[in-house]
């Protein structure tokens, strides 16, 4: 049985659409007056910059970040409306499924589209 609403495991699937930006998600969910910089998130999470900042991109090019430019650029947690903070504060109770989910492929399928378009088949030749 699934903990989470139907509401949030959609959003998982349109909004998350990989574990990083689930985990940045969540991370910078508990406190959303801190202002992050991609160097930070993946110091924090261990990974790479890079990784830190194209997920950081994507989350703020779906509205879930606010994005202050100065020396560098910083993020922080300012969804664009209340229920979608009240989705994301669900996925933080229930993270675990949530990572399930996205693991299992219940995320953006848009990396595994792309990655198929490569797969050598019988028919290909």
């Amino acid at each position: 049985m699934s903990l989470l609403s139907p509401a949030a495991r959609d959003f998982l699937r349109a909004r998350l659409g990989s574990l990083i930006q689930l985990d940045i998600a969540l991370l910078l969910h508990a406190d959303p007056s801190v202002w992050w910089s991609a160097e930070r998130v993946a110091e924090h999470l261990r990974v790479t910059v890079d990784a830190a900042r194209q997920a950081l991109e994507a989350l703020a090019s779906r509205n879930l970040l606010d994005v202050r430019i100065a020396n560098d650029l910083t993020y922080r947690f300012a969804p664009w409306h209340e229920s979608t903070a009240e989705l994301i504060a669900e996925i933080a109770e229930h993270h675990y499924e949530a990572r399930e989910l996205i693991a299992r492929g219940g995320g953006d399928r848009t990396a595994t589209r792309f990655a198929d378009a490569f797969r050598i088949r019988k028919t290909d030749g």
